[in-house]
């Protein structure tokens, strides 16, 4: 997903005040498309805390993708269960409280242009064919269908390509009707004349 320099300057704009003064939601006010959320959620380190993507995913321009992707970004905590997760007292740090977030919400956020594939995601990093295996199969993972399974196309995009994948339906060609072949009519025999011999003209006389 690229975005346009007009689009850039924004999110930079956004990523220098939150740096510099630690307000993410002041950043945020600074954006005004799904994309130029995602661009700046892309340019978080999650280690860095969990206040940050608190206040992205409670924006009105946060995406189904852009949530699903800070929600995979926590993977190491999705092989162990529920039950068996810290814990921290520290709200910056509330893991496991960001990932229960997620997925209670995760069903409401829009779809409308951020797309994101957990498992092309974790191939494209490498070294990580046992998340990928994971995704693709559900063993080890300790997260709902939901999330496991989500895969997060744009409604625009996937009307798009459920129109390409249409197939051409081909005219129907009527069948022309068989020509009748110009036989000429049988033409009957005319009967043989018979051959007067020459005793029957002698009787006549």
């Amino acid at each position: 997903m690229k975005l346009t320099p007009e689009q850039e300057q924004r999110v930079e704009a956004a990523l220098e005040v939150q740096t510099n003064t630690a307000k993410a939601s002041r950043a945020v006010r600074l954006l005004k498309t799904p994309e130029e959320l995602d661009a700046l959620v892309r340019r978080y380190n999650i280690n860095d805390g969990c206040h940050y993507p608190l206040v992205y995913l409670r924006s009105p321009l946060c995406d189904a993708g852009t949530a699903l992707y800070i929600y995979w970004q926590l993977e190491g905590l999705l092989f162990r269960p529920p039950e068996s997760r810290r814990w921290s007292d520290d709200p910056d740090f509330d893991w496991v409280g960001l990932i229960e977030l997620i997925e209670r919400r995760f069903a409401r956020y829009p779809r409308r242009s951020v797309e994101f594939d957990p498992a092309a995601y974790f191939k494209e990093l490498g070294g990580l064919a046992v998340v990928v295996r994971a995704i693709r199969t559900g063993k080890g993972l300790y997260c709902p269908p939901i999330m496991r399974e989500a895969v997060v196309v744009p409604r625009r995009a996937a009307a798009k390509a459920g129109a390409k994948a249409k197939p051409a339906t081909k005219r129907a060609v009527k069948a022309k009707p068989a020509r009748k072949s110009a036989t000429k009519p049988a033409v009957k025999a005319k009967p043989a004349r018979k051959s007067a011999t020459k005793a029957t003209r002698t009787a006549r006389r």
